[in-house]
């Protein structure tokens, strides 16, 4: 393990920190995975990990008392870095939140304390405000309960410059990695000038990198290279940065975050210019997930339609890739989003994305579907007298199109026959109840006249494979919703 200077703190951290945030209720809620996170803890100890950040918050409450029966069983030197809540509070209530984080993780003081979450400098005021945060960390640090005032920043890098320069913390943690560099970089070195620790979380955009391996490829040296990799050895390479900080879940990735740490190669100013090149405006605001903005009055989940969102700006603002995405979060969006336009939301992004505007983006993608929807239909549906109709490939992609037929028009009010080519959903009522699927080969049997190919990746090979029929009085037909808004032209 490599280790740092915090900045003028004297101590010295594995430049690999464990994050806490990403534990999963299945984990947490239950004896047994808590004793399963706690061991995770105890081994990333063990192979040299001595930085552990969390919150009271984290895992709906339970986090530090995983952490405290963690720290009990590690042999080597460890830190706890925690934070306060929002700057409402005041000095009374962060001493209350220390001497409980305290009770709870067993521990005598806290190492690294932070001022959470500041995103512009209107609530750094509100943070260092007489009687405010700040004043409550400050006296409990002259009790000896806290070794470090720090904050944690989600603002520019002209304001990390201009908190840094106050003297108020003694390190950051900020938001920074290959997505967003070129944007708080002037923070980063403000931070290195003053001798401040700096810590960095989100290195890999909260997910965003490794679930776009091949947008992020430029930041490959060589072929054999892994993206995420690359992207974590991105910050723990530069010299400013004392601590990078990696949500681990698993053993595999406790092992596979050290094991690029160690081979860490050290990006050149040369290669860091390059990858700057391919850093656009748009990627400034890529949401990393984390969360803070939910709360919409109106039942919206802004985190989720913010994150598949990042899909669309990704792929050269291509409506196919936010629908795909947003489908692996939850149902396909049928109706637009009933955003009032109040602003709750923004207020607490931390990446400072225009929420409200990027719904009204989402809104009319939402409204043009709909319309190719209808027109999908119509061209597969419409005009049917004495047409018996046949949909082949009885999948996921055949449930929604029925679905979406019923959902305009009441009801399935004529007979459809089902068929595919694979063993396991042949025999079966895979698309609706009651209908069997049928094999290829009783298509001509069943007398059908319009074939549906319900896969619109796969419709020249399917097509192709059934060219024959064409010759028997069966007209095929493409569903898809897809090709028409290849141009976004209305965003």
């Amino acid at each position: 393990m490599i280790y740092k200077d915090y900045g003028k703190t004297g101590k010295k951290v594995s430049v690999i920190g464990f994050g806490t945030s990403r534990f999963r209720p299945e984990d947490y809620n239950s004896e047994e995975g808590r004793e399963k996170l706690c061991n995770l803890l105890v081994k990333a100890n063990d192979l040299g990990i001595n930085y552990f950040d969390t919150w009271d918050a984290y895992g709906d409450g339970k986090c530090e008392e995983i952490i405290g029966q963690a720290f009990k069983r590690m042999k080597n030197e460890h830190f706890i870095a925690t934070k306060t809540h929002d700057s409402f509070f005041d000095a009374d209530d962060v001493r209350r939140r220390i001497d409980s984080s305290l009770q709870k993780m067993g521990v005598e003081k806290i190492n690294f304390y932070h001022m959470w979450r500041i995103l512009d400098m209107d609530q750094f005021y509100a943070y260092t405000r007489k009687g405010g945060p700040y004043e409550g960390a400050m006296k409990a640090k002259e009790e000896g309960l806290i070794d470090h005032i720090c904050f944690s920043a989600h603002c520019s890098g002209e304001d990390i410059e201009k908190i840094v320069s106050t003297g108020y913390f003694e390190g950051v943690l900020m938001g920074y990695n290959v997505i967003n560099f070129k944007y708080r970089e002037k923070g980063l070195i403000a931070a290195e000038e003053k001798g401040l620790g700096v810590g960095i979380m989100n290195p890999l955009g909260g997910g965003v990198v490794p679930q776009n391996q091949e947008y992020f490829s430029f930041l490959k040296e060589n072929e054999e290279d892994e993206v995420t990799d690359s992207a974590l050895r991105f910050c723990t390479s530069q010299e400013g940065i004392s601590v990078v900080l990696s949500g681990m879940t698993n053993e595999e990735e406790l092992l596979r975050n050290i094991a690029a740490v160690d081979n860490r190669e050290v990006f050149s100013k040369d290669r860091i210019e390059r990858i700057k090149l391919k850093i656009g405006e748009k990627l400034n605001t890529i949401c990393n997930g984390c969360k803070y903005c939910r709360g919409c009055p109106k039942g919206i989940e802004p985190h989720h339609l913010m994150f598949a969102f990042n899909s669309y700006l990704l792929h050269d603002n291509n409506p196919r890739y936010f629908f795909e995405e947003i489908a692996s979060w939850e149902d396909v969006p049928h109706k637009t989003y009933d955003c009032i336009g109040c602003g709750a939301c923004e207020k607490k992004c931390s990446q400072h994305i225009e929420i409200r505007k990027n719904i009204g983006l989402i809104n009319k993608m939402i409204e043009r579907r709909q319309s190719n929807i209808k027109a999908g239909l119509e061209r597969c549906f419409g005009n049917r007298d004495g047409e018996t109709i046949g949909i082949y490939a009885a999948g996921q992609y055949a449930k929604e199109m029925l679905r979406n037929y019923v959902e305009m028009n009441g009801s399935i009010d004529f007979d459809v026959f089902f068929f595919d080519s694979n063993p396991k959903v042949v025999g079966t009522d895979a698309v609706l109840p009651g209908n069997m699927v049928y094999s290829a080969d009783k298509i001509e049997e069943k007398g059908i006249t319009r074939l549906i190919i319900a896969s619109e990746k796969y419709y020249d090979e399917i097509s192709g494979r059934l060219k024959y029929l064409e010759g028997k009085g069966v007209t095929f037909v493409k569903y898809t919703i897809g090709e028409q808004y290849k141009k976004p032209d209305l965003l």
